[in-house]
C-alpha cells in the first residue's frame, strides 16, 4: 500500500546509527515540528537546524518525496509532498569538531475509510427472533482513533473499534413490532480532536427492516357446502393475530377459478370477501382454497364445495281450462336424477315422474297442482316445486251453504245477510221478493226492520245456465207492554211449535242460543268442534248452517256439538238454529285459518346491463289473497304488490320478481324482502335476511358502450386542444 516500500533501507539504517551514537563535544541537531498529523497524500514543511558551525554533512534523511526550499548557515527547510503513510524523517548533522547528532519528526497520516457498508437485512424478519447487523469497513487510519457505530434510526446499538483489514463489525438484535419500517445503518467516526483536528464521520447507506407475525392457526373459511349451477354465493376468509395485517396478501380460488376478493384490514385482523359463481363445467366436488401470505410464510385452508345442477320439474296439464266432467291428465317429470311427488296423486314412493288423471268437477276450479322434486346432494335433500292451476267451467251454484233458505232475526238487531252464487264464469245474482219485487237486502242490516220480512226468489245466471232458490226472511218483534215475542212471517210460511209449560206466564218466554267458541283460528286442513246450546227446556230442533264439511256430532238435553272437517277457507261463518215453542233463534261463530310464511328468501341480486333482478320467495303461506310482498333498499320502499287477486284455498309458494335500475345512493345499502298478512286487524309479518347491493362488473355491452364513450370524449378533447393551440400561435405571430 505505501509508496516507496521498495526503496533501499540503507539511509534509514545510517540515520539510526547516527541517532544511537552521541556526538562528542555536544553538537545539537533539532527539527521542527517534532510531530505532525496530515491527511493522506498531503504535504508538510520540515525545518532542520544544528548547533555545529563546521559540519561535513547536514540534511534530512527520509523515504518521502522531499524538496529543499530554503537554507541558512546552520539550518535548512524542506517540503515533504505526497505523504501516503506514517513516517519518521531524520535531521542529521556530522560535525567536524562535535561528532554526529540527529533529531526526528513523527509524521502521522490520517484518512477516512474508503468504504462503509451495512450488509443487507432479511427481506422479512419474524418478530421476537434475532437477526445480525453487520458493517464492513475498508481503509481508514489511524485505527486507534477509528470507531464503528451501528444504529437503529438515531439510536446507537453498538460502538466498536475497527480491527483488521477489511474490518467486519457485528451486533445481534431481537426484532420487535416497532422495528417494522425502522431504518438501520452504520457509520465510522475518526476522532482527531485530541490532535487538534475534527471528528470525521462517514455513513453507510440506510437499510429498512420489515418485521411480521403470522400465527400458526389456519384461516377461517366460511361458505355454503353446496351450490347450484348458475348461482352466486358469498365466500369469506378471515385470520386474526397477524402483523402487519395491511401487508398480507390473500389468494382465493374455487378449483381453477381464481377469485378477486375485497380485503378489509383492522389492526391484527384480516377479512377477504368475494362472490363465487358456480359454472356448469365445474359441476361436481371442488376445493375452495384460501391462502394468507405474509413475509416469507403462508397459511392455507380448504373447504369442499359440491356444485350441482337441479332444474325445476316440469308440470303440465293436458288442458288448463276445461268444462265440468272433462278428463284431465296432470303430469310431473323431474330432471337429472331427481324424484318427484305430485299433489293429489295416489301416495307412493318418489319416482322420476308422476301422473294424475281426474274428471273435472266444480270443486276442482282453481285447484292448484304442485309437483315437488327432490334431489339429494352431499347428504342434503333439496326441493323445487312447480305449481299449475286448473280452471273448470261450470254452471251457477246456489245452495244452502252459499245462501240460507231461512233467516230469522230479532227486530232492531244488527245482522249480516249473505247470499252468494258460485260458478265459472261468475254468475249474476238477482233476488226479488214475491209480490212487490223488492230486492233482498244482502249485506249489513243495521238495524233489522220488519219491512224486510218476506219470501224472495233468487236467480243466478251465467253463460253456462241458470238456477233459482227461494229465501225466507222472518223478523221477530217484541211488543211494547207484555215482553212476549211475536214473529212477522212471510206469506205462505207455516211455523210449527208448541208452548212452554209455565206456571205463571201465558205466553212463551224468550230464550237464548249460544255457539262456542264464537271465534277460533285453526291451521289449514285442520278440524274444529263447535258447541251449540240453548236455555230452552224442551228444544224442538237444533240445526247448523255452514259451508264447511261436517263430521261427527254429539248431543245432550239442551246442546249439540258439531265437528267441522278440513277447514281451508280463510273465513267461514257458522250458524246454529234452535226452535223452541214455535220460535226460532240462532247464534253465529266464525272460523278463520291462516299459515304464517315458513320462510322469506331473497336471492342475491343479478346484474345485467345496468339493471338488477331481485327475486323474493315466500313459502307455505295462506291465505295468499291477504298477502302483501314489499321490497326495500335501506328504509326506502322500492316495490310493493298485493296478491288479493289470488283466491286459492291451498298453501302457496309465492315468487316476486322485480327489475331495479339502481341510483348511486342505492349501492352498499341492504336489500330486504318483507311479507305481510293482514287478517281482519291481525297482522302477521316475516322478513328475509338483508343482502348488500354491491357494484358488480359491467356486462360486455356496457363495457363496449363505456369504451366508445371514453374514446369519443378523448377525441373531442384533442380537437378542442388543437383548435386552441392554433389560435394561440396565430395571436403570437400577429403580435
Amino acid at each position: 500500500m505505501a509508496r516507496g516500500a521498495a526503496r533501499p533501507a540503507l539511509p534509514a539504517l545510517l540515520a539510526l546509527l547516527w541517532a544511537l551514537l552521541p556526538g562528542p563535544g555536544g553538537t545539537q541537531t533539532s527539527v521542527y515540528p517534532p510531530e505532525a498529523i496530515i491527511p493522506r497524500g498531503g504535504s508538510m514543511s520540515v525545518n532542520c537546524s544544528t548547533s555545529c558551525d563546521n559540519y561535513t554533512l547536514f540534511g534530512l534523511e527520509t523515504q518521502l518525496n522531499k524538496l529543499e526550499v530554503n537554507h541558512g548557515d546552520n539550518w535548512k527547510a524542506y517540503e515533504l509532498s505526497d505523504v501516503q503513510e506514517n513516517s519518521s524523517p531524520i535531521c542529521f548533522t556530522n560535525c567536524v569538531t562535535g561528532g554526529q547528532s540527529t533529531a526526528s519528526v513523527s509524521v502521522t497520516v490520517f484518512w477516512v475509510p474508503e468504504r462503509v457498508e451495512l450488509a443487507p437485512l432479511p427481506e422479512w424478519q419474524p418478530v421476537d427472533e434475532n437477526f445480525t447487523l453487520s458493517c464492513r469497513v475498508e481503509g481508514g487510519a489511524p485505527r486507534t482513533n477509528l470507531m464503528v457505530v451501528l444504529l437503529r434510526g438515531e439510536e446507537e446499538l453498538s460502538r466498536q473499534p475497527v480491527v483488521g483489514e477489511p474490518a467486519e463489525v457485528t451486533v445481534t438484535v431481537q426484532a420487535g413490532r416497532d422495528d417494522h419500517g425502522a431504518s438501520f445503518s452504520c457509520r465510522t467516526e475518526l476522532d482527531l480532536r485530541p490532535r487538534g483536528l475534527e471528528l470525521f464521520v462517514k455513513n453507510s447507506t440506510t437499510r429498512q427492516l420489515r418485521t411480521f407475525v403470522l400465527p400458526g392457526t389456519v384461516p377461517d373459511l366460511a361458505t355454503v357446502p353446496i351450490m347450484e349451477v348458475g348461482t352466486e354465493q358469498p365466500v369469506n376468509c378471515t385470520l386474526s393475530g397477524l402483523f402487519p395485517a395491511a401487508e398480507a396478501n390473500v389468494h382465493l380460488a374455487l378449483g381453477d377459478q381464481r377469485l378477486y376478493p375485497t380485503v378489509i384490514h383492522e389492526e391484527d385482523f384480516l377479512s377477504a370477501s368475494a362472490l363465487v359463481k358456480a359454472n356448469a363445467e365445474e359441476e361436481g366436488t371442488q376445493q375452495l382454497t384460501c391462502v394468507v401470505m405474509l413475509g416469507n410464510l403462508s397459511r392455507r385452508t380448504q373447504e369442499q364445495v359440491t356444485i350441482y345442477s337441479f332444474p325445476a320439474p316440469n308440470l303440465t296439464l293436458s288442458q288448463p281450462e276445461v268444462s265440468e266432467g272433462t278428463n284431465v291428465i296432470v303430469e310431473c317429470t323431474a330432471h337429472g336424477g331427481a324424484e318427484v311427488m305430485l299433489s293429489g296423486a295416489p301416495s307412493g314412493l318418489p319416482a322420476p315422474s308422476a301422473q294424475l288423471e281426474l274428471n273435472a268437477s266444480a270443486e276442482d276450479n282453481r285447484r292448484s297442482f304442485t309437483c315437488s322434486a327432490a334431489l339429494k346432494v352431499d347428504g342434503q335433500v333439496l326441493r323445487k316445486n312447480q305449481t299449475r292451476e286448473l280452471r273448470v267451467l261450470y254452471g251457477p251454484r246456489l245452495d244452502e251453504r252459499d245462501c240460507l233458505g231461512n233467516w230469522t232475526w230479532e227486530e232492531g238487531s244488527h245482522q249480516t245477510l249473505t247470499c252468494q252464487a258460485w260458478g265459472n264464469p261468475t254468475p249474476k245474482l238477482k233476488c226479488l221478493r214475491k209480490g212487490d219485487q223488492a230486492l233482498l237486502p244482502i249485506g249489513d242490516l243495521r238495524p233489522v226492520r220488519r219491512e224486510v220480512a218476506g219470501t224472495y226468489l233468487c236467480e243466478a245466471k251465467s253463460s253456462r245456465g241458470e238456477i233459482t232458490r227461494e229465501v225466507v226472511v222472518n223478523v221477530i218483534s217484541t211488543s211494547a207492554g207484555g215482553g212476549s215475542a211475536r214473529r212477522h212471517r212471510a206469506a205462505g210460511t207455516q211455523v210449527h211449535g208448541g208452548s212452554f209449560p209455565a206456571s205463571s206466564a201465558t205466553s212463551a218466554q224468550l230464550f237464548w242460543v249460544r255457539l262456542s267458541p264464537k271465534f277460533t283460528t285453526v291451521q289449514p286442513g285442520d278440524s274444529v268442534w263447535l258447541n251449540c246450546s240453548s236455555s230452552c227446556p224442551l228444544p224442538l230442533n237444533f240445526s247448523l248452517s255452514t259451508p264447511l264439511r261436517r263430521g261427527k256430532s254429539h248431543s245432550g238435553p239442551r246442546w249439540v256439538s258439531y265437528q267441522l272437517l278440513d277447514v281451508r277457507a280463510w273465513s267461514s261463518d257458522v250458524r246454529c238454529f234452535v226452535t223452541c215453542a214455535g220460535e226460532m233463534l240462532w247464534a253465529a261463530a266464525r272460523i278463520n285459518t291462516y299459515k304464517r310464511p315458513r320462510s322469506v328468501i331473497l336471492e342475491p341480486p343479478i346484474p345485467e346491463d345496468g339493471l338488477y333482478t331481485l327475486r323474493c320467495h315466500v313459502t307455505h303461506v295462506f291465505p295468499v289473497g291477504f298477502l302483501v310482498v314489499t321490497l326495500r333498499i335501506g328504509g326506502r320502499v322500492i316495490y310493493s304488490e298485493s296478491l288479493e287477486r289470488f283466491t286459492s284455498q291451498d298453501l302457496a309458494n309465492v315468487t316476486l320478481t322485480y327489475t331495479l335500475r339502481p341510483r348511486p345512493r342505492d349501492f352498499w345499502q341492504p336489500v330486504t324482502c318483507h311479507a305481510r298478512l293482514t287478517l281482519n286487524g291481525q297482522v302477521v309479518r316475516n322478513s328475509s335476511a338483508p343482502i348488500m347491493l354491491t357494484v358488480f362488473a359491467w356486462s360486455p355491452t356496457s363495457k363496449t358502450l363505456a369504451s366508445t364513450s371514453i374514446t369519443a370524449f378523448v377525441g373531442i378533447l384533442l380537437v378542442v386542444g388543437a383548435i386552441y393551440l392554433r389560435k394561440r400561435l396565430l395571436m403570437q405571430s400577429r403580435g
